[in-house]
């Protein structure tokens, strides 16, 4: 493959990748790949029930001998996710490893910038330095 074409590529492949990134960070990614369902109120009262719960936040909701959990998302989706203690323990899994993975790019973009600064303070690419001498 020739060096133009790969380099053409570039852009293409850093674009998905940040497309994959921003559906991973989106509350309701998380949910589904931790196992919560998507929930759509089909009555009007279910539909008062979702807007009466507060969105964006997670409640657990104790349903007799089990727990559901409920997410309600009434802006983006007009529904509920709705998810036991299993999806619930997959959730607190997958957003500690979505921290882990947070504080590893703040810290790796940490270190780019400081390379980079340093490299201009001491004569990088654009020669320079300190002064104009």
């Amino acid at each position: 493959m020739s060096k133009s074409i790969l380099l053409s590529l570039i852009p293409a492949m850093l674009a998905g990748c940040a497309g994959a990134v921003d559906s991973l960070d989106s509350d309701e990614a998380l949910l589904a790949a931790a196992g919560f369902r998507a929930v759509y109120p089909r009555t009007a009262d279910r539909i008062d029930q979702l807007y009466s719960l507060p969105p964006g936040h997670l409640l657990a909701d104790n349903a007799g001998d089990h727990v559901d959990y409920l997410y309600a998302d009434p802006a983006h989706c007009g529904c509920y996710y709705q998810g036991d203690d299993a999806a619930h323990e997959r959730l607190k899994k997958l957003l500690a490893e979505k921290g882990r993975a947070d504080a590893q790019l703040q810290a790796s973009l940490w270190q780019l910038d400081q390379s980079m600064n340093y490299g201009m303070m001491y004569g990088g690419m654009y020669g320079g330095g300190w002064g104009p001498w």
